[in-house]
């Protein structure tokens, strides 16, 4: 059973991702949130805690001196902010009777450099007792509460009854050996290790969900790119998607399968309103999309009042962390499936090329027959069907639906994905394959720069520039090819 005394909890961790606002993702527990209820939690803060991002952190709810009634909430950061898709060895220690700053002891060390010390920080504390409660422990998660989830790695999770010191923890740099030094048996509450054959420094299967959705997002632009033009709502789409099935699933109470079905409808009703849009005004997609960027991410804010839905049923996140074999996600095969099916639309169907050919020549298309306007509202559509399946992606990876995601931070990886892979943006020419691999190259961009710790900002600084060199070497095929083709004259 959980101890009611001093206790420390140790963990192998790799998070993929944190909450876009205060949500903490928990590594072990035993609470359920409430701060009137006794028990413990130990975690990483999200984007909008008030002690900064990815900070790691114990909660404790007990008694401050004497008196039984007195039942006191506190969060006791450590100040150790903790990196996305790193992995790292973490330990809390925990002397209850000693309320000093050296009450709580805070280890960390990343795995992934065989050179990197061991971090330790040391923080004070008012709760001396009264912590245990009926609750079970919980991995990832805590007792009747369907957020706070961990998102990546864990593993090696050991709970001892007894403040550790640096010797008696489990050392990092044999963190596979399931025994630690000098922790007398009946000292360890519990021990949990859930795979033996992976590599603990790295969980390929977050990088395969993150690629997923860029993967899908990528395709959502190119499939517009085709006719000639742009889609400046794809995020916003996204993002409704996103918030709608949140409605159906929490609020409605209808089953997986229908409130998804359902917001890849909305998704595709909102493409074909831009198409319909479009080839009723005869005004440019440029202007038809930013305005309708602007007009549904609006109507969905102010009918949803931003509120995140962070109650949908368990077997949505869970799908989203699933892996086939030891590191695919099934996130991926969707995105790979839905890349052969355009594949297909592409090179193989009659549709495929009336839409490639109104891209390449509108006029000389409508000339020879192909329902331009038809081809043009059908991308639209399906480019709008695309940015709800990234958006669904997203509510399965988050096992949430916030209304954050998707909008403007969709935008740049829209583009780079096809342009860097080789579709057009004049119209006419896509490359499927290309698009999957231009959005693993940002992907992996994405990775590498935050490995390196460059902010947010430079990141959106590097992606802007990839884009610019992109479109102009786009305009130099172009141009290429029309030289080439008056050569041959």
């Amino acid at each position: 059973s959980s101890p009611d005394g001093d206790f420390t909890v140790e963990a192998t961790i790799h998070l993929n991702t944190s909450y876009p606002d205060a949500t903490v993702r928990t590594i072990a527990s035993r609470w359920d949130s409430n701060n009137k209820n006794r028990g413990w939690a130990f975690g990483v803060t999200s984007e909008k805690s008030a002690y900064k991002p990815r900070n790691l952190i114990l909660q404790l709810v007990g008694n401050r001196g004497n008196d039984p009634e007195d039942v006191h909430y506190e969060v006791i950061p450590s100040n150790i902010h903790l990196e996305l898709n790193r992995t790292y060895y973490v330990a809390c220690s925990v002397n209850l009777q000693d309320t000093s700053s050296a009450g709580v002891k805070f280890y960390v060390r990343e795995l992934s450099d065989p050179k990197w010390e061991t971090q330790l920080a040391t923080a004070a504390h008012s709760v001396t007792s009264g912590i245990n409660s009926n609750l079970p422990i919980m991995l990832g998660g805590r007792a009747r509460n369907q957020r706070h989830r961990w998102d990546g790695l864990l593993d090696d999770v050991r709970i001892t009854s007894v403040a550790l010191g640096p010797a008696s923890l489990l050392p990092p740099s044999r963190i596979d050996q399931m025994s630690g030094a000098e922790v007398p048996v009946e000292h360890i509450v519990g021990h949990w290790s859930f795979d033996d054959e992976t590599d603990r420094r790295a969980d390929a299967s977050g990088q395969g969900r993150s690629l997923a959705v860029d993967i899908v997002i990528g395709f959502s632009q190119m499939v517009v790119l085709a006719t000639g033009g742009m889609n400046l709502a794809v995020g916003s789409i996204g993002v409704c998607a996103v918030m709608f099935t949140g409605f159906l699933l929490q609020d409605l109470g209808l089953p997986i399968p229908a409130a998804m079905a359902l917001a890849l409808v909305l998704g595709t009703l909102l493409g074909w309103l831009n198409g319909m849009a479009i080839v009723k005004t005869g005004v440019n997609s440029f202007i038809i999309t930013l305005a309708s960027a602007s007009l549904y991410l609006g109507a969905m804010l102010i009918l949803t009042k931003a509120v995140p839905y962070s109650e949908l049923p368990a077997a949505v996140g869970a799908f989203g962390r699933l892996k086939i074999g030891t590191f695919l996600s099934p996130l991926l095969v969707i995105a790979i499936v839905i890349g052969a099916a355009l594949f297909v639309l592409y090179r193989f169907s009659t549709l495929g090329r009336q839409i490639l050919a109104a891209g390449a020549n509108p006029r000389a298309a409508a000339m020879s027959g192909v329902p331009v306007d038809r081809v043009i509202v059908f991308s639209h559509g399906l480019s709008g069907f695309l940015a709800a399946c990234a958006g669904l992606m997203l509510v399965a990876r988050l096992g949430a639906a916030v209304p954050s995601v998707g909008g403007e931070e969709w935008l740049l990886p829209s583009f780079l994905g096809p342009v860097l892979g080789g579709t057009l943006l004049s119209g006419g020419v896509v490359a499927v394959v290309g698009t999957m691999i231009g959005a693993a190259l940002v992907t992996t961009i994405r990775s590498g720069l935050l490995v390196l710790q460059i902010g947010n900002f430079w990141l959106q600084l590097f992606l802007g520039l990839i884009l610019l060199f992109a479109v102009f070497v786009d305009r130099y095929r172009s141009v290429y090819a029309e030289r080439r083709s008056t050569r041959q004259r």
